[in-house]
């Protein structure tokens, strides 16, 4: 078994048509995604939270761009919900394909309701293991690790809603995530409420500009809660879509484009869309918004 998945991994890289290292760590951190999503499927996981955010854009909807981490929403506030719980499942459904990790879930040393954990992999021994080309493996440094987090938020904004959505790789399953439209209620969100000392998180711009050209409805409601949640806006029955536009339009006009290109370029398949991307396109993407 372990050397059939092994195999089945190299055949899926291939579809990628990888020619870098950072395009090889960015198929094989998807590739890792899918199969840590698949062992939370062993376990009542999918019965408590939800998927959602970039990865599951990705994912579910095929969005043209990698993502990092997996985000997940308990369907229910639970301060006490021990993520650490499921690690083993995710360490050995890992395992089972051939691919030796750390999956660990450490104490934060400030209060917080995310809960993470971190599952790390030595990115030369996997590219050993699937047949890199040796000259790409010499480049990596030995101490060089694969890294993605997966965060779940145990005190979420509710008022969402779900689906079943299914998942063909590396096998057939199903997981428990958050409606297309409620997905983008939280990069609205994002978008909105986000603090970055340094770079504007280009990830989310891209996003809702994908969710937009494909004439996704905003979850308005949904967003109304978290918008409340965070303290954004204090009284969510007052907030429409027209004051909405207002916040969206100001945000456009504060943001520093060229920063979030610079963010998104290395997760992006087409660099080429980039070349379109200045504050008139997202005031005319923000003004088209429905709900």
């Amino acid at each position: 078994m372990y050397n059939n998945n092994l195999e089945y991994i190299k055949n899926m890289l291939l579809s990628y048509n990888c020619s870098t290292v950072a395009e090889y760590e960015n198929a094989l951190k998807e590739i890792i995604q899918y199969i840590a999503l698949l062992g939370l499927t062993r376990t009542d996981f999918f019965d408590k939270a939800a998927f959602y955010g970039g990865t599951a854009l990705r994912i579910l909807y095929n969005i043209n761009r990698y993502s990092e981490d997996l985000d997940f929403s308990l369907l229910e506030r639970d301060k006490e919900f021990k993520l650490e719980h499921y690690n083993e499942y995710i360490y050995n459904e890992l395992l089972n394909f051939g691919l030796e990790s750390e999956v660990t879930t450490k104490s934060k040393n400030i209060k917080t309701d995310i809960k993470t954990t971190t599952m790390k992999a030595n990115t030369k021994t996997q590219f050993v293991s699937i047949d890199v080309p040796k000259n790409l493996v010499n480049s990596v440094h030995r101490q060089k690790n694969i890294l993605i987090k997966m965060e779940v938020d145990t005190c979420p904004p509710l008022n969402f809603n779900c689906e079943s959505k299914s998942i063909n790789i590396p096998s057939y399953f199903k997981v428990n995530a958050f409606t297309i439209e409620d997905n983008f209620a939280g990069k609205v969100s994002a978008i909105l409420c986000r603090q970055w000392k340094t770079r504007v998180k280009g990830r989310d711009w891209y996003d809702f500009k994908w969710l937009m050209q494909r004439n996704v409805k905003l979850g308005f409601n949904h967003l109304k809660y978290r918008l409340h949640d965070s303290g954004y806006i204090e009284n969510k029955e007052k907030f429409n879509l027209e004051l909405l536009k207002e916040h969206l339009h100001q945000k456009v006009d504060n943001t520093d484009f060229d920063s979030a290109m610079q963010d998104i370029e290395i997760y992006i398949l087409d660099k080429e869309s980039l070349s379109v991307w200045n504050k008139d396109m997202f005031h005319i993407l923000v003004d088209r918004i429905t709900v």
